[in-house]
């Protein structure tokens, strides 16, 4: 009878565990999916072919990709290799404020380049307004690691409904899914998160004005 019990007690911790695993997975995978660099590198593409013509879309999406996105990666990769990021997504609070300076200086540098070769007036303001909402992650960061997987995604849904009620209800399916895997993964807190997708929405809405 002892036995019999300390089995199922073992079956039972093994499928627990076996639970759990595969509940961390899955957030993982949601959370590459869901990455900042990846959507708002795809919705600028949609936006800039959708919006534009398509020689001119190219450059956009070429100098977002280009001047941030790739410069970004190859940044958090080569301080993730000399040890002073613990992982890509720069998930230390404090790691974090070396990461955002080097951030804005390319969305400022890049925003600036679309307003000097006077691209359409929805491009700089949106840019511009990617720009201060950064900005804004970047001095709550002094007292509150808020979400960037949250405000980015968040932010994007907010943008697609002004364009389709289904792709901004796919997004935002997605912006839930990820700020969830953000809380699995105890990469922020349930507060962090939430003003994450407040700051994301509201920035998202604004933006929506100039498109």
């Amino acid at each position: 009878m002892g036995s019999k019990k300390q089995l199922l007690s073992l079956n039972f911790a093994v499928n627990t565990k076996m639970k759990k695993s595969l509940v961390q997975y899955t957030a993982r995978i949601v959370s590459i999916v869901g990455h900042p660099l990846l959507t708002i590198s795809i919705l600028v593409y949609f936006l800039s072919h959708r919006e534009l013509p398509e020689k001119e879309a190219n450059l956009v999406s070429a100098v977002i990709l280009g001047g941030v996105t790739l410069p970004i990666v190859l940044h958090n990769v080569w301080k993730m290799s000399k040890g002073q990021y613990a992982n890509f997504d720069v998930s230390d609070q404090k790691q974090r404020k070396s990461f955002f300076p080097f951030a804005l200086a390319l969305l400022a540098i890049v925003t600036f380049y679309f307003w000097w070769t006077e691209k359409s007036a929805a491009l700089v303001y949106s840019t511009a307004l990617f720009l201060l909402m950064v900005s804004i992650f970047a001095v709550v960061n002094i007292r509150l690691k808020i979400s960037l997987h949250a405000g980015v995604n968040f932010y994007i849904a907010a943008i697609l409904f002004h364009y389709s009620a289904a792709w901004g209800t796919a997004v935002l399916c997605l912006a839930i899914l990820v700020a969830v895997s953000r809380w699995i993964l105890k990469r922020h807190t349930f507060w962090e998160i939430v003003l994450g997708t407040v700051v994301g929405i509201v920035f998202g809405c604004i933006n929506t004005i100039f498109l």
